[in-house]
């Protein structure tokens, strides 16, 4: 599946991002992103494991204005990442 998200120039004016610029960046609330736009299954489907989990958007040089490539980011969570806590004691 494609990690590619779209979001419309609404959407990228209430998040203060350029809609055209093919070096722009977002970071955002996943949670976030997918209520402020009724998106379809598959978009649904890449968004909804990363919860309330901060995601980075970046676009790359081929990217029509909108689309995003989610990318890694070390220091946020991804659903790749398992993360196992023990109790204090």
């Amino acid at each position: 599946m494609s990690n590619e998200i779209y979001t419309d120039k609404d959407q990228c004016h209430r998040f203060n991002v350029s809609y055209f610029d093919r070096e722009a960046t977002l970071i955002i609330n996943a949670d976030e992103l997918l209520a402020s736009k009724c998106y379809d299954r598959r978009h649904r489907e890449i968004l909804e494991p990363y919860g309330p989990a901060k995601i980075v958007l970046k676009r790359a040089p081929d990217h029509g204005p909108g689309w995003w490539a989610i990318v890694p980011d070390e220091d946020l969570w991804t659903p790749a990442k398992s993360i196992h806590c023990e109790p204090l004691l």
